[in-house]
């Protein structure tokens, strides 16, 4: 008996855990040069940044400009990544020398040297009550 109350503890402690909070990111994307293709949205977290999206949208691109909701975005410090994948190939197209040939843009307008930015430099903060951002492409 004592067993089972420990288990269904430690159990109902996991969820709350895990309970993590969701609030919706509104993002505008400016500079779309035409209606080619897909837009891609990522939203990161410092750990999975540029390697696995905590949420994703994929959507008909339009020219000129484009406002997206997320939904269930968690709340804290995040990075937005957006892509104008213009032959929808799902990826960001580069030259030989790997500079991106399709147009893309960080939250914050933050910019690399030599590669994309550092997290740091990307960061937006979503609270409780949601974040609207904009990213111009380049």
């Amino acid at each position: 008996m004592k067993a089972q109350s420990y288990m269904g503890w430690a159990l109902s402690g996991l969820l709350l855990v895990s309970g993590a909070q969701a609030a919706a990111l509104k993002v505008e994307v400016a500079e779309l040069k035409n209606s080619q293709g897909k837009l891609l949205i990522a939203v990161y977290g410092s750990q999975q940044y540029l390697s696995k999206p905590l949420a994703q949208r994929r959507l008909d691109a339009s020219a000129g400009r484009m406002q997206v909701s997320l939904t269930d975005v968690p709340v804290g410090e995040l990075a937005v990544v957006v892509i104008h994948d213009e032959n929808d190939n799902r990826k960001l197209d580069r030259n030989d020398v790997g500079m991106p040939t399709e147009a893309y843009g960080f939250s914050n307008d933050a910019r690399g040297w030599m590669g994309p930015p550092k997290f740091d430099q990307a960061k937006v903060r979503v609270g409780e009550t949601g974040a609207s951002i904009h990213i111009k492409l380049h």
